[in-house]
């Protein structure tokens, strides 16, 4: 088999890393045995001031000791070390670097020595930390879960918005409840704790968190919002059976007018049968009327669990409602008008559709 030309050709390898990598190696004390001139050129120092130096020259401070100390830890047991770190060059600029470092020992010596192949990412660190600091600047709850549901990050509101120290490490399910769909994206509206103790909007959105695939869920707490948003409703609800009341009243006033006028008229005609079972008989007509005036209020404010829907004419029901409402609009100066030029048949239940009208 045919060596590859490019390993034939090690020197071309090495120039290309050279070209594209920041290159540098270093014995078991960390001291620099070599750097290349992109490692040269990042860090502001001449290879001269840079060989025999340790790579703190370069330590920048940000992380903390444990940092180094797994590091270390981990290319001295002889496994490959990957990470981000920040160094400061010469000037005191402070860079990121994507870092790989690789341990090797010389069989006949046993001294080991370290190459590090970095590639700068300052640029994209210094855009991720912007967007930090803008998501932590946010009003809104904000956090990042991985795909296995557990928080990563989150900004500072978050903790306090749910009443908690901290949300790192826990899962989304755990926080907002079993009812939250971890991969649903879009908008949420959940009750958390209590049933009817406090709501939140949700809101979940995939996207890229260093370099792995993350969710950012945004939340706020809307418990008051709906809390006026039920009032609201409460209050329409009280004026439309106001409005009903109102209806209904000027609806009974007829048949009771009627009824005292027979009365009356059967004091008059006491000697006189026929007349007597006439007027009994337009009596109970009028009884009938507000029974079933008063049906028809009991049924609006029933639930109507199992209601088959049929067909009904809306015009009909429109009706109804128009003359429900007729008395209280004369008193209001409020008229109403009614144009359908086709009857019109629709699926539904007609006392629904009264309150909608209503």
């Amino acid at each position: 088999m045919q060596m590859s030309f490019a390993l034939e050709n090690l020197d071309l390898i090495n120039e290309a890393l050279n070209a594209s990598a920041i290159v540098a190696i270093t014995d078991s004390y960390g001291k620099i045995k070599f750097a290349n001139e992109t490692f040269c050129k990042l860090s502001g120092y001449s290879q001269k001031e840079l060989i025999g130096q340790n790579h703190r020259i370069l330590k920048s401070d940000y992380h903390p000791p444990e940092f180094y100390r797994d590091l270390w830890r981990t290319i001295a047991s002889g496994r490959m070390w990957e990470g981000e770190i920040c160094n400061r060059n010469k000037s005191g600029r402070l860079y990121w670097v994507k870092t790989y470092i690789f341990p090797f020992t010389d069989p006949a010596t046993k001294e080991k020595e370290f190459v590090s192949i970095r590639w700068e990412m300052t640029e994209e660190k210094e855009k991720e930390t912007n967007m930090k600091s803008l998501m932590d600047a946010a009003m809104d709850g904000l956090l990042i879960y991985d795909r296995f549901g557990r928080v990563i990050w989150e900004n500072s509101k978050a903790p306090g918005i749910l009443s908690q120290k901290s949300l790192k490490g826990l899962t989304v399910a755990r926080i907002f409840g079993t009812h939250y769909r971890v991969y649903f994206l879009g908008t949420q509206e959940l009750v958390v704790g209590e049933p009817g103790s406090r709501v939140f909007e949700v809101s979940t959105e995939p996207f890229q968190w260093e370099g792995q695939i993350a969710y950012l869920v945004n939340f706020r707490d809307i418990t008051e919002k709906v809390r006026i948003q039920s009032q609201m409703i409460q209050q329409d609800r009280l004026a439309s059976l106001g409005l009903i009341a109102a209806g209904l009243v000027h609806e009974v006033k007829t048949p009771m007018g009627v009824i005292r006028g027979r009365t009356e008229l059967i004091e008059m005609n006491l000697d006189n049968p026929v007349k007597v079972y006439e007027n009994i008989k337009i009596i109970q007509n009028q009884m009938d009327r507000m029974s079933d005036l008063l049906q028809e209020l009991l049924e609006l404010g029933k639930p109507a669990p199992g209601v088959k829907p049929h067909l009904i004419f809306p015009e009909n029901v429109l009706s109804k409602v128009l003359s429900f409402l007729d008395h209280e609009m004369s008193l209001r100066n409020i008229e109403f008008k009614k144009s359908i030029s086709n009857p019109l048949q629709v699926l539904g239940e007609d006392k629904f559709l009264f309150q909608i009208f209503l």
